[in-house]
């Protein structure tokens, strides 16, 4: 995890992960910059972290509850996004520099992300969209955050891949954190409205939480494949780990992404064929055994995995989809070095 050792404690997340504790309702989420990089990377394609516990995946789209939720994992860098895209080389074990690359945002997602056509509900993101703030109470806003004002003012506060994608899914709720400080914002479309809530950082006498009784949806917590996205991932899958400045257009996969819509139909013909089984249990790490006192200052680390996470392997085997990792490709500059893939 990328953050001063200082914050470095083992903290309750291991009860869930070995079993000891259940979460009492469903929770969906996506990864920011403070993150298990390592378990993040087990999941790539999204999973269940702990029982009840289910991570999107780098970027992902599931239906739950009669709602289609879209989410995106990271942070936005310029530098990693501008440069070589697409290909995720960073693996365990992490360099200094690694161990924070591996969760900024890359072009490939968001051209993904970018293909779907289909109506999202709900789109989950750490980092706000760039612009956002001009949709809400900017006032209020910069009496919370003084600071802010420069970025605001220069239109850089915030992702713009995020902006990109808010502008083009125009999804009905779009919700994230990050900036630790809750800001509601309404964004109009031409037929159709976003309504976009950022959280507070999880502390006592934050505005960390909220609840929402008009976003629709039913009671079903079952959560399914979503078939547009398994084609989408069955088109591109080949540009994972693919080093290059510059990736196709969207325009590029649209007769690949029938076909693989085709594939993905004939792979699951049914609803039930869809459901994701909690597969919490498929642990690559031996759970955590605490010692000593209640507040354990973690100092060491597990072995990197060695193999990846059977759910990863199950979802791209019924998709007849190779693991990218390990693999190894060259630069797109000549050069002596080559780069591991791990994934």
């Amino acid at each position: 995890m990328a953050c001063p050792d200082k914050y470095k404690e083992m903290n309750s997340f291991y009860k869930y992960y070995s079993g000891e504790k259940v979460a009492p309702v469903l929770t969906i989420f996506i990864g920011g910059n403070h993150e298990a990089s390592n378990y993040m990377q087990e999941l790539f394609y999204g999973g269940y972290v702990a029982r009840n516990i289910y991570y999107i995946g780098c970027a992902g789209v599931i239906n739950v509850g009669g709602l289609r939720i879209c989410g995106m994992s990271g942070i936005y860098n310029q530098y990693h996004y501008e440069n070589p895209v697409g290909s995720r080389y960073e693996h365990p074990p992490y360099t200094p520099s690694s161990q924070r690359s591996v969760y900024h945002v890359r072009p490939l997602q968001v051209m993904q992300l970018k293909m779907i056509s289909e109506k999202v509900d709900v789109f989950l993101s750490h980092d706000w969209p760039r612009g956002i703030c001009s949709h809400g109470d900017v006032n209020k806003l910069l009496s919370q955050k003084k600071f802010l004002r420069q970025e605001i003012n220069e239109n850089s506060l915030g992702s713009p891949a995020s902006e990109e994608l808010l502008h083009a899914l125009k999804p009905s709720y779009w919700f994230c954190g990050h900036m630790h400080v809750k800001f509601p914002a309404i964004v109009q479309h031409d037929t159709s409205q976003t309504k976009f809530l950022a959280l507070d950082k999880c502390l006592p006498g934050r505005s960390f939480m909220q609840f929402l009784d008009d976003i629709g949806g039913n009671h079903d917590m079952t959560i399914y494949h979503d078939k547009e996205w398994l084609a989408i991932l069955h088109s591109t899958q080949q540009y994972v780990a693919h080093k290059t400045k510059d990736l196709p257009s969207v325009e590029f996969f649209t007769g690949m992404l029938e076909t693989s819509r085709e594939i993905v139909a004939s792979l699951f013909p049914s609803l039930e064929s869809l459901r994701i089984e909690d597969d919490s249990s498929a642990r690559t790490a031996q759970p955590y055994v605490p010692v000593g006192t209640r507040k354990y200052r973690f100092k060491g680390c597990y072995p990197p995995m060695q193999h990846g996470n059977l759910q990863t392997d199950i979802l791209l085997s019924k998709l007849g989809l190779y693991h990218v990792a390990p693999v190894t490709i060259p630069l797109s500059q000549p050069d002596d070095n080559e780069i591991d893939i791990g994934i």
